[in-house]
């Protein structure tokens, strides 16, 4: 009987591609929802749609290989960056644990919710940037082992923030780690970055820090977070050794509320606040909890997409982007994946959807041959993705 409700609600799935050529962005990089509308940013501009079929806006902006945006009711904030190479310093015997990648045409801007560009200046510091965050008085950018506190207005540097240390070995894989975006939350600035979560003011003043819950707490490496579920601040890390990577959640003043071991194998990638839950994503696991830290269910057999999870070096994972790859709704939850296939066999990106409440797996949605998916929103009723092959609309679950 459960493989015919799973047939069935796969045969209800539409699959609709339709043109964007009239967004001239350049190619598509990362994808935002806000108030019905879709943002798109591009290697060369940012553009608002009203649909998928109708163009608001669009503003052409120097070229970058990398561009990622935050929208909310303050505007828009956009970061760019270039992939320059990487410098082998590290050990052989350390699986280059060490090797310092570079970047340049690293740049912080600011546009109106209407499409004007307001300001749009070179980063102080030359290095991948996490996605920005905004509220009407600053901008927030993680660079490496650095934050940027901007006024957002003029695009004044108020602060620069050291939030982990950077050196030796340390200094590599702090390079290569994929870095997360801060959360600002009543006029303080929560961070993580490498094995330090930070809570520092609109000036720059580091009010409270830890790298810990405890001595048998360790955050060693956070891949992901924090994010905002109800009063608490959830992070998840990467472990070392045999150990289980956790999820970890904070209160205002920094100290635990809860943890919880997650996986073995991996650590979080993808995070989705949906009201009062959190759903976790590792690269094998996909766990939902409360806010007061109640495992609500728990799916250990969840796989890979091509872009989605963590890439390793030895026990030392980073994320392969800093994009969405998970999204949920009232009834369902949404994660990009490859099904199984023998080996020496490449699978399919596809989408797999789980019921929100139970954890079950309830369908799967294919892309096409060779079609890798690179970003993830909901918009309506709909799915819609950011594609190797540009903007895809597919229908959700009835």
């Amino acid at each position: 009987m459960r493989f015919k409700l799973i047939t069935f609600l796969s045969c209800l799935i539409c699959i609709t591609t339709f043109c964007i050529a009239q967004v001239n962005v350049g190619t598509l990089t990362h994808l935002k929802v806000f108030q019905n509308k879709i943002y798109l940013a591009g290697t060369e501009g940012v553009a608002c749609l009203k649909s998928p079929q109708e163009v608001e806006w669009q503003l052409n902006l120097p070229e970058s290989d990398s561009r990622l945006i935050e929208v909310n009711e303050n505007g828009i904030a956009f970061v760019t960056y270039n992939y320059d190479g990487i410098e082998k310093t590290g050990s052989f015997w350390l699986n280059r644990l060490g090797d310092i990648k570079s970047f340049s045409n690293a740049s912080v801007g600011y546009i109106t919710s209407a499409g004007k560009l307001v300001w749009s200046q070179q980063s102080s510091v030359q290095s991948k940037q996490s996605i920005p965050a905004l509220d009407k008085n600053i901008v927030a950018v993680l660079r490496s082992n650095t934050m940027s506190v901007l006024d957002r207005s003029t695009g004044k540097e108020i602060a620069v923030v050291e939030v982990c240390t950077n050196n030796g070995l340390i200094k590599g894989m702090v390079s290569q780690l994929t870095p997360n975006q801060p959360v600002l939350n009543n006029g303080f600035i929560y961070s993580c970055a490498f094995n330090m979560l930070k809570k520092t003011d609109y000036t720059g003043k580091i009010i409270e820090d830890s790298k810990n819950f405890g001595m048998t707490k360790q955050f060693e490496c956070i891949t992901y977070g924090p994010v905002l579920v109800k009063d608490v601040f959830v992070f998840g890390n990467i472990a070392s050794g045999d150990t289980k990577s956790r999820v970890f959640a904070a209160n205002e003043k920094l100290n635990s509320e809860w943890s919880d071991f997650i996986d073995k194998e991996s650590g979080s990638s993808n995070m989705y606040v949906n009201d009062e839950m959190v759903i976790v994503a590792t690269n094998f696991v996909l766990s939902a909890y409360n806010s007061k830290g109640k495992n609500m269910w728990t799916n250990d057999d969840i796989r890979l997409s091509a872009m989605r999870g963590l890439r390793y070096r030895s026990t030392f994972g980073v994320r392969k982007t800093p994009n969405n790859f998970l999204t949920a709704d009232n009834n369902y939850v949404y994660i990009t994946s490859q099904l199984k296939v023998k080996k020496k066999e490449t699978g399919k990106d596809n989408v797999t959807v789980y019921d929100i409440k139970k954890g079950k797996e309830v369908s799967v949605i294919e892309m096409g041959e060779n079609e890798m998916i690179i970003d993830m929103q909901l918009w309506n009723n709909q799915i819609i993705l950011i594609t190797n092959n540009g903007l895809k609309l597919i229908s959700k679950p009835a």
